[in-house]
């Protein structure tokens, strides 16, 4: 073996040292631009099939460690918390999605981006909920394939999770953000929790009339609540979560620690 084919090999076993010290860190607490910038550089080296290690070390030290290389975007301008806005944005998100997996060839880079501004819109609207009636949650994330039964869940260690399939449901997403919310305050179903939700629904425009009285749920109301809009809900296809399950594997930006934010 020739003295530059050693010095080769040298090197490439020091470049995969220095991938596994990476890796470590990728898989350790991250800050919300270090996520924002390891996604910027999935998203390059997922365009080509076989990429050098050279190149994959230099890319996830600088997403880790040099965050001057990404400027921070525009400022987005104040985010509208009115319901309507909220679901008018979620409609669009909704007809956007279908539109991807009506397609004969689906655009991965696409559904990536909606499901990302999806995300990024639920947690807006929970974060500005939480701000408007001083809750407090530790994080916000998007439930794994094996999250079926329900559409969200409230924990004091995970924080709020929400069910993926609520990107097709704009209604659902809006009644699940706020049922969610007020499981900060009471972490049952009592009477209590349930006038704080309905108080909730009627101050942000969900609900169109107060309907609990003396009742003491929700769920013993005969007939149909007087949501604003119908609640409508369907099941994502086999496609559709497969694409999810890919993003969510290869991406840590849906999840959003809170703990000094809210």
């Amino acid at each position: 073996m020739k003295k530059e084919d050693i010095e080769e090999l040298k090197e490439i076993v020091q470049l995969a040292k220095r991938l596994e010290e990476l890796i470590a860190e990728v898989e350790g607490p991250l800050t919300d631009k270090q996520k924002e910038n390891l996604d910027q550089e999935f998203f390059c080296m997922g365009a080509a099939s076989v990429r050098p290690i050279g190149d994959v070390v230099s890319r996830i030290d600088s997403a880790l460690h040099h965050p001057e290389e990404y400027p921070d975007p525009e400022p987005e301008p104040p985010f509208d918390g009115n319901v309507a806005t909220v679901y008018s944005e979620l409609c669009e998100i909704r007809d956007q999605w279908n539109a991807l997996f009506m397609s004969k060839k689906i655009n991965e880079l696409m559904v990536y981006l909606t499901f990302s501004r999806w995300t990024k819109l639920i947690y807006k609207y929970t974060e500005y909920i939480c701000c408007k009636y001083n809750l407090k949650t530790k994080a916000l994330r998007i439930g794994s394939i094996r999250m079926e039964r329900v559409l969200g869940t409230c924990g004091l260690r995970r924080g709020i999770v929400y069910n993926r399939i609520l990107i097709v449901s704009p209604s659902y997403a809006i009644m699940t953000i706020l049922h969610e919310t007020c499981h900060l305050k009471y972490s049952g179903h009592s009477p209590e929790f349930w006038q704080f939700y309905e108080d909730m629904c009627i101050n942000e425009g969900f609900l169109l009339k107060r309907i609990l009285g003396k009742r003491r749920s929700f769920r013993n109301i005969p007939g149909h609540i007087p949501y604003r809009w119908d609640l409508e809900l369907r099941h994502l296809s086999q496609k559709e979560t497969n694409a999810i399950e890919k993003w969510m594997r290869r991406s840590r930006s849906f999840i959003k620690t809170l703990e000094n934010t809210i």
